[in-house]
């Protein structure tokens, strides 16, 4: 018989007190034009899509942001890609070439910064994943939007439309 941890109390709200302070510190460091990218965002730039580069290219005075979780996410799909050719960079790199390509030079060249959420934030995201299964979030989704509303924003660079569902704005309008 397996051994059981013991079980934690854990918050009924997505953003709880103890983990207040760190969402204050990341709205100092991203200022208040903090702006999210979920894999999606990722995944559609690199489907040569002009709408999404042109975007991308286009922001000013808005601060990109994305997850190490979503980072994980984007490199296990470019490598995984249920076809070789689906996912290309822009000097013809594939599979693991392509997923070094954007998790340094990709993020780098677009400023994107990484956020790494503490226990607190994944504990959160579990709850609210759980309210909410029945719109076709993955947990790194709900992750993201507890991301995003913990850094009191409403706005995500993604095509998945479930992202409506729990209230944000998905950006650029062209990949939706």
């Amino acid at each position: 018989m397996p051994r059981r941890r013991p079980n934690r109390q854990q918050s009924e709200t997505p953003i709880d007190t103890s983990v207040n302070d760190f969402w204050q510190e990341q709205i100092k460091v991203f200022g208040r034009r903090a702006f999210f990218v979920d894999t999606g965002g990722i995944l559609k730039m690199l489907e040569a899509d002009e709408a999404v580069i042109d975007f991308f290219d286009s922001l000013v005075g808005d601060q990109l942001i994305t997850s190490t979780y979503v980072l994980t996410e984007v490199v296990r799909r470019i490598i995984k890609a249920d076809h070789p050719n689906r996912f290309v960079g822009p000097r013809g790199e594939r599979h693991s070439d392509l997923a070094i390509y954007v998790i340094t030079e990709w993020i780098e060249n677009h400023g994107i910064r990484v956020i790494c959420p503490p226990e607190e934030v994944f504990n959160a995201a579990k709850a609210v994943f759980a309210r909410n299964r029945g719109i076709g979030c993955d947990l790194v989704d709900v992750l993201s939007f507890v991301i995003v509303s913990g850094l009191e924003q409403n706005r995500i660079v993604s095509p998945d439309h479930h992202f409506r569902s729990l209230g944000l704005a998905c950006y650029p309008s062209a990949i939706s």
